[in-house]
């Protein structure tokens, strides 16, 4: 039995014989008998009595029509389940990152994202190290990683997506000798 079987079945009775559904569906008539008497074997049971040229519905067809739509519509729904997902509109997304960015930017960026697809669920796995981020996204376990620096020597595929601005805060009545901005290289040695 198949979905096929199925749907012409349902158009035989919907359409009320095998030469309009076979219209209806733009198939030919011989491949519609062929595909139904297919479907009568493989349950091994007549669904249609045949009357002269004419079809009646039988117990067991009368008994099809309500599980075979549920059968159509349950494989539609399945189909557009996985094309949403397929087109980003909803589904699960795992994300591995580093314990310092889970709050700010990457829930900023998952909430951003939620808003446009509200379908979207996401599990985020933190850690404190590069390497078991790495491992997340390696395995599998997790489709995308998000670290604060890039991931060198790795094959892994990365992109940057933003420069942070870290400001530099000093206790009062600190000399200001530092210029603005002060870059990150100027404070090696000063601070150790």
């Amino acid at each position: 039995m198949d979905l096929r079987q199925m749907e012409y079945f349902l158009a035989v009775v919907d359409h009320g014989g095998v030469n309009r559904a076979a219209v209806a569906l733009r198939v030919a008539q011989p491949s519609l008998s062929q595909a139904v008497r297919k479907l009568e074997k493989d349950l091994g049971s007549e669904l249609f009595h045949r009357v002269g040229r004419g079809l009646v519905l039988a117990p067991a067809g009368e008994a099809l029509i309500g599980p075979a739509r549920m059968i159509l519509r349950e494989a539609e729904a399945a189909e557009n389940a996985v094309r949403s997902v397929g087109q980003g509109r909803s589904g699960r997304i795992d994300i591995a990152a580093l314990s310092d960015i889970s709050t700010d930017p990457l829930s900023v960026w998952a909430a951003g994202f939620r808003a446009k697809f509200p379908e979207v669920r996401f599990r985020i796995e933190e850690r404190d190290e590069a390497a078991d981020l790495v491992q997340l996204v390696r395995s599998g376990a997790c489709e995308v990683g998000f670290s604060a620096m890039p991931i060198a020597g790795e094959e892994l595929v990365s992109e940057e997506l933003v420069d942070q601005k870290f400001v530099l805060v000093c206790p009062p009545g600190t000399e200001s000798f530092w210029p603005d901005p002060t870059p990150v290289e100027s404070l090696s040695g000063s601070l150790s």
